[in-house]
């Protein structure tokens, strides 16, 4: 009924955090790119032209903030949401000085759905499908 497919990547060290987030935001149609560190996100990106980026702050090699910068620096208009256990009031200022849509803490996953899927607005041409039952 009005989900539209959606091309998510996940940039986040912890594979059974990915699982998650994918299972809780994606449907059958999406596509999910995952990635466990943040080194070569500029080049993921290219290739696969996500929608949306959910980005952790804190990796092994290069972590969310300097993927962010790279990445906003070659592709700027490039959708990144900040998902992080850290989410002091420095920090998240420095994600959203950056370009991010938004930083939220993991434990609002559901909240990262009001970003990427948008609730369909009843217009005229739709009214109809609302009004049948």
């Amino acid at each position: 009924m009005g989900n539209q497919a959606i091309k998510l990547m996940i940039v986040d060290d912890n594979a059974r955090f990915r699982a998650l987030v994918s299972t809780i935001l994606t449907h059958e149609d999406d596509q999910v790119m995952e990635l466990d560190d943040g080194e070569a996100v500029t080049e993921h990106y290219a290739a696969f032209q996500p929608d949306w980026v959910l980005m952790d702050t804190h990796m092994k090699n290069v972590d969310g903030l300097e993927a962010t910068r790279q990445l906003m620096k070659s592709f700027p208009e490039a959708k990144i949401i900040f998902l992080s256990n850290f989410t002091n009031k420095r920090l998240m200022e420095k994600g959203l000085g950056l370009g991010a849509k938004a930083y939220l803490s993991k434990e609002d996953i559901f909240a990262v759905q009001n970003f990427i899927k948008p609730q369909v607005a009843v217009t005229g041409e739709n009214h109809e499908k609302f009004n049948h039952c």
